[in-house]
């Protein structure tokens, strides 16, 4: 995998003696999309803030490119904020018309009239805001707002995205479309995506990998597997039953419906079935492998897609490819709840 664009690094916040934000590191990658998935004042909007430069960590340091961006040089911050650029849940929309506000970048970039145009008037058309360009932007409704503040967001193409609940004020239909829009642009452009949300479904929906976020602090940084179901009591114990239809064994405490996780680096992996003492074992099918620093990431679909992770040098001995049938072995233990 090549070389984050961004990484932040000891990244440490707080406001008054409550909330505490604490990132002890956060890469991200070109041409990637980014979950940050967690509860309300988990700490998703603190971190996105900070990584558009809104707010300043008082600890630790973000880095564009490998090298420090900071107070002390202001022609690398201004570079930075022209690199990188964050929709905020409650869009502010200039008075003006639909069309001027998604040009309000471009304008300030010095873009050319002509260009100027033909880029605002194929992004209102992405947008399905094409018929209201001359709309005054204080008309819309909340949804329509939200994809104008997109469409400004989007046209000035920068490297790295940031949305802050991007979905929170639209419909289901016009959510999956400002999904669509962001898994297009980031295809076509190799563009980082970061967005924050509370959904489940969505951060696994739209996300290459899904951050979570509990008590300001980061549980993963990496893909997680994290399923909706419900902890019961059996007669063997207690047991996570996963809404995909998956059943597994488990040592939680907590009854009742549950997120449940199971980090990449507890799964076991072998080409065959072999004795073991995990109390889960899935076979599947291994469907993707990327490197990722020292290890190599692994999904995996035995009814449930999961994302298994494997030192490098384990992985070249075990001889796999793409389509290879494989077996998975998950302790109790690994079945947590989130």
């Amino acid at each position: 995998m090549a070389d984050p664009i961004i990484v932040g690094e000891h990244i440490s916040h707080r406001y008054g003696a409550g909330f505490h934000l604490h990132v002890d590191r956060l890469a991200l990658s070109a041409a990637r999309t980014y979950a940050v998935y967690g509860a309300n004042g988990s700490g998703k909007t603190t971190l996105l803030n900070i990584l558009a430069l809104l707010t300043h960590p008082q600890e630790g340091r973000i880095l564009l490119d490998g090298r420090p961006v900071n107070d002390s040089d202001p022609a690398r911050s201004r570079g930075y904020r022209r690199r990188v650029t964050l929709l905020m849940q409650h869009v502010y929309l200039f008075r003006s018309t639909v069309f001027d506000n998604v040009a309000s970048g471009l304008r300030f970039r010095g873009v050319a009239k002509e260009a100027l145009e033909e880029r605002v008037t194929r992004m209102l058309s992405k947008v399905g805001l094409e018929k209201l360009a001359h709309r005054s932007a204080h008309s819309l409704s909340g949804g329509e707002a939200q994809r104008a503040g997109l469409a400004r967001a989007l046209v000035t193409e920068p490297d790295v995205l940031l949305l802050d609940e991007p979905t929170a004020s639209v419909d289901a239909a016009h959510g999956r479309q400002i999904e669509e829009i962001l898994r297009e642009t980031c295809r076509q452009r190799r563009m980082t995506v970061v967005l924050s949300t509370h959904q489940y479904d969505q951060a696994h929906r739209v996300a290459d990998e899904v951050l979570i976020m509990r008590d300001g602090r980061l549980i993963e940084a990496g893909p997680e597997n994290v399923f909706k179901g419900r902890i019961d009591e059996s007669v063997d114990g207690p047991v996570a039953r996963l809404d995909c239809g998956v059943t597994l064994r488990t040592n939680t405490a907590v009854r009742g419906d549950a997120l449940v996780a199971i980090s990449p680096r507890e799964i076991q992996l072998s080409r065959s079935p072999h004795p073991s003492e995990a109390a889960n074992r899935l076979e599947g099918v291994l469907s993707a492998a990327a490197v990722d620093g020292d290890r190599i990431r692994l999904d995996v679909d035995a009814g449930l897609r999961l994302t298994v992770h494997v030192a490098r040098a384990s992985f070249a001995g075990m001889g796999l490819n793409v389509g290879d049938s494989v077996y998975a072995a998950i302790g109790a233990s690994a079945v947590r709840t989130q």
